[in-house]
């Protein structure tokens, strides 16, 4: 039956198109019912991810999205010499003399003359979730790359970068042995860059087609492709429509043969009907908006609504597909394609951030960490969202938990049920490295005892 019908529509199209009634190609939707092959978009190539980028919405809000909301990471710095956690606002507050420590605060907030850490953010996160690769390069006074002789930061356009590889890989110790050089080319212009300058993050990459693949991430659009076609076609279907309107209906000869059954209209005969629409009918003042004619013809309509069309929902689900991918919740996806209610959305930024930002945020300062050597300093920097009002219930929410945990683990402790190591990792905090720290209170000195009531003082009990 779904054949025979299909050949019926085949053949009325190859009419239209013989009457100059109607181009099949030009109304997408009707493609996949007269057999034309479907059309998805290849990314086999930086440039056409960048293409994809800045001319399909969808992509780009959900980029934009994740680039915003990791935007509004706040670093703050921990000395490690005494576990003091040093804010930005308290940095600025205290006129600090630590030449490392007024390097930590600027490198992130003054990366380089043209970017706030606002900017410099929302760059370094888009370039990663287009290209699947974001690079870093650390302009050093020196030939070691660390926190007292890096000067600056910039972001560097990853579709332009290529690794110079070793041929080495799984016998590789140091990054050094499986990548010689980085080599940044645009319009005729080359610069290398050493490895150590660079700091390279990227997205997995499962593919192993050449040996840069080893080295190199593989961008979240590529396995997108069949979405993102249908939104990129779905759109160009609306715009024909509004723009063109195109063809209303169909108007045929009604007049009937015995031996050849239906009969054309001649030539003068369409070129009367077609004068009598555009000249009389209409929606414009003084004109009819009913055709009456003499000659026997029937009426096809040609569907035109959106709706109808499905070309809104298309968009709507595809669009859920790529929201998905990019880690952003389904309400907070709705809430850019249908709007969404204030609750369903703080509770969808909730888990935005949780579940994607944060993880990704904590990721990146623990690699600038590594890479600029803070840590050889006593410095390394820590990531934070608690300024952010949708997150202060899920806060106050912890506190409230922690300090219920509190209640039952100081009951355990002091009635020799745990060691106080066992506290700390009941409210999810780092074990102490002290040897008191994991007996119980039984086997405890009095001195150990008050170490951890905080009632020791060095100097009053210092016998």
């Amino acid at each position: 039956m779904l054949e025979n019908l299909r050949k019926k529509v085949i053949a009325t199209s190859k009419i239209w198109r013989s009457k100059s009634a109607v181009t099949v190609s030009s109304y997408p939707y009707l493609s996949l019912i007269v057999g034309e092959n479907p059309k998805f978009y290849e990314y086999n190539k930086p440039e056409l991810l960048e293409s994809e980028y800045v001319k399909n919405p969808v992509l780009s809000t959900a980029v934009d999205l994740r680039a915003s909301y990791l935007s509004n990471a706040q670093f703050n710095v921990r000395d490690l010499r005494n576990g003091e956690l040093i804010t930005y606002k308290d940095f600025k507050k205290s006129n600090a003399k630590d030449i490392y420590l007024r390097k930590m605060f600027r490198l992130m907030y003054n990366p380089n003359p043209l970017q706030s850490r606002m900017e410099f953010l929302i760059l370094v996160s888009s370039m990663h979730d287009v290209f699947g690769n974001s690079f870093i390069r650390a302009n050093s006074a020196t030939k070691d790359i660390n926190i007292r002789d890096v000067g600056t930061l910039f972001s560097i356009y990853p579709q332009y970068m290529t690794p110079k590889v070793t041929g080495r890989y799984w016998d590789a110790v140091e990054e050094k042995d499986i990548i010689r050089k980085w080599v940044w080319k645009w319009r005729g212009k080359e610069q290398d860059f050493g490895v150590d300058e660079i700091l390279h993050r990227k997205e997995p990459n499962i593919q192993f087609n050449k040996p840069e693949d080893l080295v190199l991430g593989q961008s979240k659009i590529i396995s997108l492709s069949v979405p993102l076609s249908n939104i990129r076609i779905a759109y160009e279907s609306r715009n024909v429509i509004a723009k063109e309107r195109g063809m209303r209906g169909i108007i045929a000869s009604d007049v009937k043969d015995v031996t050849m059954g239906s009969v054309a209209l001649q030539d003068d005969e369409k070129e009367q009907v077609q004068k009598d629409f555009k000249d009389g009918y209409g929606f414009r003042e003084g004109q009819n908006q009913f055709y009456i004619t003499g000659m026997p013809v029937k009426y096809y309509a040609v569907e035109q609504d959106v709706k109808k069309l499905g070309l809104l929902d298309e968009i709507a689900s595809d669009a859920q597909i790529v929201y998905n991918k990019f880690g952003i919740p389904e309400v907070l996806g709705k809430l850019y394609l249908e709007g969404a209610t204030f609750e369903n959305q703080e509770s969808s930024e909730r888990r935005m951030y949780q579940n994607t930002t944060i993880p990704f945020a904590e990721d990146y300062a623990n690699d600038i960490n590594d890479w600029l050597k803070t840590r050889d300093f006593n410095y390394e920097y820590e990531v934070s969202f608690n300024h952010l009002s949708v997150l202060q219930q899920s806060y106050k929410d912890k506190a409230i938990a922690d300090k219920n945990i509190t209640v039952v683990m100081s009951k355990l402790f002091f009635s020799g049920g745990c060691t106080y190591n066992d506290w700390l990792v009941a409210l999810r905090m780092e074990k102490v490295n002290e040897a008191w720290a994991d007996k119980r209170i039984t086997e405890l000195s009095e001195r150990e005892i008050m170490i951890i009531t905080g009632n020791f003082n060095l100097n009053k009990n210092a016998g």
